[in-house]
């Protein structure tokens, strides 16, 4: 039976061949070659460049057979594509409700940290941090005491801003030397446990890092080695020169030399070669380098990863150190 990765990746290159069936609009398709895979449905491609996407049960028993259907994995399948399409319709929905939230409290952009990853859940339960977002980033953008005075009320009295720089990481939990903000200006400074901590971000950001280091490192390398390409090349078109001047004013060194200026010639586009090798290489270090530096430079330090993040306060204590949630990130 073919086992069903989480991207629907066909292994196995028997189940590429191309099949032909009826589709659910009732039209014959014929050489269509499968594309993805999935316990409950087949994705498709046709030769004309179209596809589409069938459910299993609805293929002929030799090619329900074929794709190793199973009634009951393909019911999992379809109730977890409903759960998948609720969450994803509930996300949407949210997305517009904030954009209003946004437009009502006159906030242009609330996609900088902290005011990422606004969906998060603690347990069972889900929420939607961008009423908050809102609220802080406006109340940030006031200077008036006046105003400050008379805010609206804090959504989701419970989050608040925690900041560290430096922090013990687990797989579970981090320990953080942290700046806690309730409000926009008012903060204290604690040892607190988190639950749920970034440790994907940070792995992310920790790779990227190292990815950076690795390509400067190439780069520099490859710099050194197109340097002495450019002097090779030099010294080849140099002594270039001198054989088509000794062979331009005799005769008798011209038939000698004419071996020697091929085999210049050849130097020189081979250095040339080896030269656009190097600037091809270069390039794609380049365009990598500048991903990896856009990435680093949407963190507060690109050099360190600094936590900033909007957590939970559980009202919970370990080892008398206060207990936050980051909870569950949805899109981290």
């Amino acid at each position: 039976m073919p086992q069903w990765p989480a991207d629907g990746k066909i292994t196995d290159t028997n189940l590429l061949v191309p099949v032909s069936f009826t589709n659910s609009i009732g039209n014959f398709i014929t050489d269509a070659i499968p594309a993805r895979l999935f316990a409950n449905k087949l994705i498709y491609i046709t030769a004309n460049g179209g596809g589409g996407t069938i459910r299993l049960d609805r293929l002929p028993e030799e090619l329900r057979e074929r794709f190793g259907y199973n009634e009951r994995m393909a019911d999992l399948a379809e109730k977890n594509d409903r759960i998948k399409k609720e969450r994803e319709d509930q996300i949407h929905h949210q997305q517009l409700q904030a954009i209003r939230e946004q437009a009502k409290w006159g906030v242009q952009n609330c996609t900088a940290r902290p005011f990422l990853y606004p969906q998060r859940a603690l347990g069972e339960s889900w929420r939607d941090l961008q009423p908050l977002f809102n609220w802080w980033a406006y109340v940030s953008r006031l200077t008036s005491s006046v105003a400050q005075t008379n805010l609206p009320a804090k959504p989701y009295i419970a989050w608040n801003r925690i900041v560290a720089l430096d922090y013990t990481t687990n797989e579970s939990f981090w320990i953080l030397d942290a700046t806690i903000q309730t409000t926009p200006n008012a903060e204290s400074h604690a040892k607190v446990y988190l639950l749920h901590p970034p440790n994907t971000e940070k792995r992310k950001f920790d790779a990227a890092r190292a990815e950076l280091m690795a390509v400067n490192r190439e780069r520099s390398d490859l710099a050194f080695i197109q340097q002495g390409n450019n002097a090779d090349l030099s010294a080849v078109n140099n002594r270039a020169n001198d054989v088509d001047f000794y062979r331009s004013h005799s005769g008798q060194l011209n038939n000698q030399l004419a071996g020697a200026a091929a085999d210049l010639s050849r130097q020189g586009n081979q250095i040339l070669q080896n030269q656009q090798s190097v600037a091809n290489k270069q390039s794609a270090l380049e365009a990598r380098a500048a991903e990896l530096v856009s990435y680093l430079n949407s963190f507060q330090n690109p050099s360190h990863y600094v936590l900033d993040f909007f957590a939970f306060d559980t009202g919970k204590t370990i080892n008398e150190m206060e207990v936050y949630d980051l909870g569950y990130i949805y899109g981290q």
